[in-house]
């Protein structure tokens, strides 16, 4: 999935408002040019809810971000330099200790 592109979107506002003009200046169909009129107002509904919706995002991602760093360095980090100091390697929790010491710094 792609994020909604903010040129295409206001290409399409401005071919709405100028198709309005257009069919108002030619005394057309007042139905079509009240469903130009409609429509430019759905599309800008629509587009203010996904910027909100963005943003909305933005702040879960900054959040999670932040919970992860403090995990993975303040907790798993440390928990796991603190066993490695315990478990000698001759026992067998050694090997699962290794890796994941290994999954945690991605080595």
């Amino acid at each position: 999935m792609q994020g909604v592109n903010k040129g295409k979107h206001e290409q399409l506002q401005n071919a709405l408002v100028q198709l309005s003009n257009l069919l108002e200046n030619e005394q057309e169909d007042k139905e079509s040019i009240q469903q130009a009129i409609d429509y430019q107002k759905k599309l800008e509904y629509v587009y203010s809810d996904y910027q909100k919706k963005l943003a909305d995002l933005e702040q879960v991602v900054i959040e999670y971000e932040d919970f992860y760093a403090h995990v993975k360095a303040q907790f798993l980090t440390r928990k796991l330099k603190e066993l490695k100091r315990e478990i000698r390697t001759k026992q067998p929790a050694y090997g699962l200790l290794a890796e994941n010491i290994r999954l945690s710094y991605g080595t």
